[in-house]
C-alpha cells in the first residue's frame, strides 16, 4: 500500500527520514510553492515499503496576481472547489 501526507517543508524531510528507519520509503514527493520566486511551503509526500527512486516535482499554487491560480493547481484541487 501507499501512505500519503502534506506536512510543513522542514517538517517533511525529518519525517522522511525518520520514516526510512521503519522501513517506508518516500517514494515520491512534491515542492508546493506559493509562487514561482517563494521558497518551498509545503511537500505533498507518498511512503512505501519499497525501497525506490524518489520521484520529485513541483506546484506552484498561483500566479503572480492574488487569487490567480496555475493549472496544475486548479487540476489537483478541482474536486475540493466549487469556482476557483
Amino acid at each position: 500500500g501507499k501512505f500519503s501526507l502534506i506536512l510543513p517543508y522542514i517538517e517533511g524531510l525529518r519525517f522522511c527520514e525518520l520514516a526510512a528507519t521503519y522501513h517506508l520509503y518516500c517514494t515520491r514527493m512534491t515542492e508546493v510553492h506559493p509562487k514561482a520566486e517563494k521558497p518551498i511551503e509545503r511537500l505533498l509526500i507518498q511512503l512505501e515499503k519499497e525501497q525506490k527512486q524518489t520521484a520529485v516535482d513541483q506546484l506552484i499554487i498561483q500566479h503572480e496576481k492574488r487569487n490567480d491560480w496555475t493549472a496544475a493547481y486548479k487540476k489537483l484541487t478541482k474536486e475540493f472547489y466549487l469556482k476557483i
